[in-house]
């Protein structure tokens, strides 16, 4: 009696119960022989409480939730995303010299087991539990509990046994042990395959529900993975387990310039749309459906966006338990308001955050959650904004509400707790211990933030009464708009008054970079391009401008006025153009400025390669004005715009040194490689070629007298083939004789 069970079918979520296979059977058996074997299985997971905790798997252990498969699938996201936003080619990046991939990105997949549980081989499973350390005792206990097992099914009236000798029944007491069993032993024989690390890595296991996810940064690792892949697929095969593939979704994201050639290797496009294909060791082929994202354990997981998916799709879901429990939550006679309030943290703000803060969140989610709470409990004390016109504060206030950010913060710390409590008892050797919460402060922080932001642009309804504006920062002098967003004061000026802000500010870059790259000193917001970082100051700093004058009044913070030296017509004649020492400051200021003038004075520039750094420096870095170009197609450029005084003969002349310098591949001074002689002849001198009349030598160099005409070298080799016909021997010559 105690090992039979009786039949409950009950519907699968969010399908209609028409269909045998949308019914999930449930079994329901003796309370007395569900815990004498509840006591067997207590017994059995101590003796492998050891064993589990090093694995992947987070369901039916103590001291682990659904919280950290969402944490870790999440993560796995996110670096996805920093390799793609590290990869795109930015002065920053370049300047960085952060390695380029040719084919990078990542893929995930969420295998779906068609009837998991159902499917289990119970002969298999237990002929192999000794493997995990469990006693014979009570592993025959456990075997002789699955023999001969029925389930007794009622329908109208009439009661029929059925037999079943297969399989997992769900409602039993065993039946989440017995299942983690299997599935660590699968790992073991996946083991023969990969190393533990790389299944500690890659795959998160939660019930039936498995996630496989890697990151590639060639196509060999690619296919490592796909191979990883099929050895799984084949041994969930030889345990008898069935693998869905139009249920199972895969998630690819790949990138580089040998991206579009592998993915076309590995995935076909039909009706069905993309599906890429997975190898097994048999050679057959599976094909599972590439989409942009799937759900997983309640939220939406993806490559993009992830993080706000997850939020609406849960505001979503709160929205409509909320519609559930309308009728009590806006009951008028039976509830007090406080017990409605009660009523509604603990059944809806649950469902809201769940997953949220595992999965992480976005100031954008925070504002559309504090919202959403904010409308909610409006509802709750039937104070609707476009009936009464109360603000959020008002209505908070007099009904004793709490503030939505409130709610927030309380359920982050209580997470916090529970997750601080929970690390006090794990051991040293769990796999939970790996996982990293660290941004659960982070997205305190951001709430905080977003209701700090909120509060000082309250958009309340024009009966509120209240005196809008009277703390904004910025007021026009034309109209009663104020705001304290500089690009909405913008705006209102455009738009209202006609007055637009043009691109009139003709300004030496230099003079906002910051360390040499498209990031402004001022209001310090980091650019992709230099063109955008040009009309980011040809329009005006928002930190240094506001706005038209007539609609301000406010005084600069700093000059915008023309300061770029244009070229004018003495500078093509060699020798009006001096550098003093204003000019050289910024090569003044390294510490190993002063030694390169003077091998420059001496005619030393063989001696250069003796000084690593500067190299390193003057490869990347305008010596002028201190600005990086990462090619020397940029550095002319850069030299020929930003400072055309001294352009004059540098290619002609940058030609020369390096013919005169440069010895075999690589470069001795930037290490750049070349094959041919003509490819070393392309080698650049990004310099400055120069002629200086009255500019004496500082410091240790005083004793000279003067500088007669000279040529000054600031800089060292880097590749290119540009200009290279513009030079030739008999050129050489000529200008040696000048």
């Amino acid at each position: 009696m105690w090992r039979s069970g009786w039949l409950q079918l009950i519907p699968k979520p969010n399908k209609p119960p028409n269909r045998p296979q949308h019914l999930r059977p449930l079994a329901i058996q003796c309370p007395l022989g569900k815990a004498a074997l509840g006591l067997l299985i207590r017994i059995a997971s101590k003796q492998t409480e050891s064993e589990f905790r090093k694995w992947p798997i987070w369901a039916f252990m103590p001291k682990r939730s659904t919280q950290d498969p969402l944490l870790k699938v999440a993560s796995h996201c996110r670096d996805i995303q920093t390799l793609v936003d590290t990869q795109k080619s930015t002065p920053h990046s370049r300047a960085a010299q952060i390695p380029q991939y040719s084919c990078f990105g990542g893929l995930q997949i969420f295998i779906d087991i068609d009837k998991a549980f159902d499917s289990i081989n119970r002969t298999k499973l237990f002929c192999r539990l000794h493997q995990l350390q469990i006693d014979e005792a009570v592993i025959q206990l456990l075997q002789r509990w699955h023999f001969d097992t029925s389930y007794f099914v009622t329908h109208g009236g009439e009661c029929v046994e059925v037999k079943v000798n297969r399989g997992l029944r769900q409602g039993c007491k065993g039946a989440p042990y017995l299942w983690n069993c299997m599935i660590i032993l699968l790992l073991h024989d996946l083991q023969a395959t990969v190393s533990l690390d790389w299944i500690c890595t890659h795959l998160t296991i939660y019930a039936d529900d498995c996630h496989v996810g890697g990151v590639f940064t060639n196509v060999e690792e690619f296919n490592l993975l796909l191979h990883a892949l099929g050895q799984l697929f084949s041994l969930l095969h030889a345990f008898d387990l069935t693998i869905s593939p139009q249920k199972s979704v895969a998630i690819l994201c790949m990138r580089g310039h040998l991206g579009r050639k592998a993915r076309a290797a590995h995935t076909q496009r039909d009706h069905k749309g993309e599906q890429i294909k997975i190898q097994l060791p048999d050679a057959t082929v599976m094909l599972i459906p590439v989409q942009k994202s799937a759900n997983y354990l309640g939220c939406v997981i993806g490559y993009h966006n992830f993080a706000d998916s997850t939020t609406w799709h849960r505001v979503k879901l709160a929205r409509a338990g909320f519609s559930r429990l309308r009728r009590w939550l806006c009951n008028r006679t039976h509830f007090s308001i406080q017990q409605k309030v009660r009523l509604w943290r603990c059944c809806i703000l649950p469902i809201m955050t769940y997953g949220v803060f595992a999965v992480g969140t976005t100031p954008k989610g925070i504002q559309h959650m504090i919202t959403q709470i904010g409308l909610m409990l409006r509802t709750i004390v039937r104070d609707h904004p476009h009936h009464t016109g109360n603000s959020h504060e008002q209505v908070f206030s007099a009904f004793a509400l709490p503030r939505p950010a409130a709610l927030l913060t309380a359920a982050v710390d209580s997470f916090q707790r529970s997750l601080t409590q929970r690390e006090s008892l794990l051991q040293a050797d769990d796999l939970a211990r790996t996982l990293n919460w660290d941004h659960l402060a982070l997205i305190r922080t951001q709430i905080a933030e977003v209701q700090a932001d909120l509060a000082r642009r309250r958009v309340e309804t024009a009966l509120s009464g209240e005196d809008q504006g009277s703390e904004l920062q910025y007021h026009c002098r034309l109209c009663s708009f104020c705001t304290d967003h500089v690009s909405a004061f913008r705006r209102h000026c455009t738009v209202e008054h006609g007055t637009q802000m043009y691109r009139h500010f003709n300004i030496s870059m230099h003079e906002y970079c910051t360390d040499g790259l498209p990031q402004c000193k001022y209001c310090h917001h980091s650019f992709s391009t230099w063109r955008s970082f040009r009309i980011h100051i040809e329009r005006g700093c928002q930190a240094l401008l506001l706005g038209p004058a007539h609609c301000t009044g406010i005084p600069l913070k700093a000059t915008m006025t023309s300061s770029l030296k244009l070229p004018t017509a003495a500078a093509s004649a060699r020798g009006l153009v001096v550098l003093n020492d204003a000019d050289l400051s910024n090569l003044l200021a390294q510490p190993w400025g002063q030694r390169v003038l003077g091998m420059i004075a001496d005619d030393r520039l063989c001696q250069l390669e003796q000084e690593p750094e500067a190299c390193k420096y003057l490869c990347k870095f305008c010596f002028l004005c201190g600005q990086h170009a990462h090619r020397i197609q940029d550095m002319h450029w850069h030299l020929s715009t930003e400072h055309p005084q001294y352009w004059t003969h540098v290619p002609a002349k940058s030609r020369m040194l390096c013919n005169q310098y440069c010895t075999d591949s690589p470069c001795q001074f930037c290490g750049s490689g070349f094959r041919t002689h003509q490819a070393r002849s392309g080698l650049r001198w990004q310099s400055l070629f120069c002629t200086v009349e009255d500019w004496r030598l500082q410091g240790q160099y005083r004793s000279r007298p003067s500088w007669r005409p000279f040529t000054a070298v600031m800089s060292v080799l880097s590749c290119s083939m540009t200009l290279h016909n513009s030079f030739n021997i008999y050129n050489v010559f000529t200008r040696l004789l000048e």
